[in-house]
């Protein structure tokens, strides 16, 4: 698999034309980083991130979807694994930050690792943290970062 980040908005926008998005991204920031993850030339998911203005080890996962057709294969976990390996090769003492919007989906990211901070009525925020060291099921990088 690879992950080839997106810095180009014009990019950002021939590939919103031509279908690559399930679901529409609500809006992209100046300090947010779009990647997609593709698999024989396929895109199995995307990754909208943004690092986090008030903490400097953190990044927040803005959105994070896997294409329908790769669910439930384990690829989401794993890409999200891979993610915060390469997240934590940058930054010691991470702290990864997502609000998952129901309790479905914050069980896929209790899956991969994260916890709860609060829950609220409708949103959950969740974090993973590593402090010095990495705990991830995979600590090899069989991804490569384009």
């Amino acid at each position: 698999m690879k992950l080839r980040r997106i810095d180009d908005k014009k990019e950002i926008e021939e590939k919103r034309q031509e279908g690559l998005f399930e679901s529409e991204l609500r809006y992209l920031d100046d300090n947010d980083v779009l990647c997609y993850v593709e698999e024989e030339n396929d895109i199995v998911a995307i990754i909208r991130m943004s690092e986090d203005v008030e903490e400097s080890n953190s990044v927040w996962i803005d959105e994070f979807e896997v294409l329908k057709r790769y669910r439930g294969q384990g690829k989401g976990k794993f890409i999200i694994e891979q993610f915060i390996i390469e997240q934590f090769i940058k930054r010691h003492n991470l702290r990864v930050r997502l609000c998952a919007k129901n309790k479905m989906v914050a069980k896929f990211w209790k899956k991969c690792g994260f916890k709860e901070e609060n829950e609220g009525d409708i949103e959950i925020y969740m974090y993973w943290e590593g402090k010095d060291e990495l705990k991830t099921e995979s600590s090899h990088r069989p991804y490569e970062i384009r």
